[in-house]
């Protein structure tokens, strides 16, 4: 199975190298340890609220795709964190230790890249002296990738990347797990 895109849709004006999607990432499949994560919250921060993740390593890799609820906070923040988590256990178990992630969630790929540092020099507050939200998922994810090579990216969403689609359906086919 592999997945198809339209080369003219969402045209960013990034050039590619043959082994690059139109879009600048990879083509997933081309390498193992590239991998899309998302978040889903159905009735996001409202009662009733149901999250799911998704995992895509690509279309040649369904065995280590994951489509599932988690238990915690239902929101699409906190979904996104505990894919990415999930993510990380599993390059664990395969003994991975060079990952290249690719997400549509700005909080994951700033807060790993540009703030954690700063937030564990600043006793887990923000540059306001705020708490930093979603702290706990931080520090767990923090002390997972030590001793890795985690390269996070951001990809935007619904800008049609083969695989960042696969993780939103399959995130959204979690959220309506019962």
């Amino acid at each position: 199975m592999s997945w198809k895109h339209n080369p003219r849709s969402y045209n960013y004006g990034w050039q590619t190298t043959g082994s690059e999607s139109w879009y600048g990432q990879p083509h997933q499949g081309s390498d193992p340890n590239t991998v899309y994560i998302k978040g889903a919250c159905k009735n996001n921060g409202r009662e009733g609220a149901r999250g799911g993740i998704g995992i895509s390593w690509g279309p040649d890799h369904d065995r280590r795709n994951i489509s599932d609820t988690y238990s915690g906070r239902q929101t699409n923040q906190s979904a996104s964190l505990e894919a990415a988590t999930k993510m990380i256990e599993q390059a664990k178990a395969q003994n991975m230790d060079r990952v290249t992630v690719y997400t549509d969630n700005q909080l994951i790929t700033k807060g790993m890249n540009e703030w954690v540092g700063k937030w564990k020099e600043n006793g887990w507050k923000t540059s306001k002296n705020k708490d930093v939200v979603h702290k706990d998922q931080f520090i767990k994810l923090d002390r997972m990738t030590q001793n890795m090579d985690v390269e996070w990216n951001y990809v935007p969403a619904w800008s049609k990347v083969e695989g960042n689609a696969e993780a939103q359906r399959l995130a959204r086919e979690a959220t309506r797990k019962k």
